[in-house]
């Protein structure tokens, strides 16, 4: 009898392994198709090094490296993975994925594998970021490692990395006077920002008191001026959670000495328009979010 008592608890953590079902209490995983990518049979393209000896400065390229696995070949590996994994899921992120039905892990969720990334760097590259979306790692090399960094039986592509700069005119900072007051909700006063937010219907949102609290919004920009007096409710609040500057790699996503003197307007009006707030002048969707810049 004691025996029995043992063996359906045994054979349910079983089935459980052998789908894939949970590995929390909270999230499950989604088994892929495969694992490993296969090697193609050319991992960088003529055309890609036309393209990298054009651009080339002083010798040196910038390159994307993708690579054929996460360090994972099976099953049991992906579900161990995704065990440790879902100590490092916050509970905001959590509920976000539930929210949109995406509450199970996929490989996508496990990191690149270092050991890859430090091979490229061992033969002479210097990583730049990694993306665990798409499994792979930039960096800035040498031309003449390119086909080392092909021959590693874990590298799947090489792809250019591929920038650009755009020439923006000057402005002239006219202002239309837009504003529509007689139609302003009685509870904001809006200015000229009340037509925009009418058409998408935010005007009964606010009303009914929906502005963004309690999300976070990442936002990717050129650059911000934080010191605007439209951002000032989020400065003073304590709403601006954190800012990266990934061209300078500091903590400062404001005009820096090096910038241009309009890098950071695009920024301003996007982040302006989805959250600023100026009585009388402007107001965003979500002017109670909070951000990261």
């Amino acid at each position: 009898m004691q025996a029995n008592r043992l063996i359906l608890p045994i054979i349910i953590a079983i089935l459980l392994l052998w789908t894939g079902v949970a590995v929390s209490s909270d999230i499950s995983v989604e088994l892929p198709d495969s694992y490993v990518k296969p090697r193609p049979a050319e991992i960088i393209s003529s055309r890609t090094i036309e393209y990298l000896n054009a651009k080339s400065i002083d010798g040196r390229v910038k390159i994307w490296v993708f690579f054929s696995d996460r360090g994972i070949t099976s099953k049991s590996e992906f579900i161990q993975a995704a065990s440790t994994l879902s100590d490092r899921i916050t509970d905001r992120a959590l509920a976000r994925r539930k929210k949109s039905g995406k509450d199970k892990f996929t490989i996508i969720d496990v990191p690149v594998k270092a050991s890859y990334v430090n091979a490229v760097v061992d033969l002479g590259a210097e990583s730049r970021r990694t993306s665990r979306y798409l499994n792979a790692a930039s960096f800035e090399v040498p031309i003449s490692l390119l086909g080392a960094i092909a021959n590693l039986p874990f590298v799947v592509e090489i792809r250019p990395m591929i920038g650009a700069k755009k020439t923006y005119p000057s402005e002239t900072g006219t202002t239309k006077d837009g504003s529509s007051e007689s139609l302003n909700s009685p509870d904001l006063n809006y200015g000229a920002s009340f037509d925009q937010l009418n058409q998408i219907n935010v005007i009964p949102a606010h009303n009914a008191g929906y502005a963004g609290q309690g999300v976070i919004v990442a936002m990717f920009d050129s650059g911000f001026r934080t010191t605007h007096r439209v951002f000032q409710d989020i400065m003073f609040t304590g709403r601006l959670l954190a800012e990266y500057d990934f061209v300078f790699d500091d903590g400062n996503v404001d005009n820096e000495p090096e910038d241009w003197s309009i890098a950071w307007n695009h920024g301003t009006k996007t982040w302006s328009t989805l959250g600023g707030l100026w009585d009388a002048n402007h107001y965003g969707p979500a002017y109670g979010a909070r951000f990261i810049l």
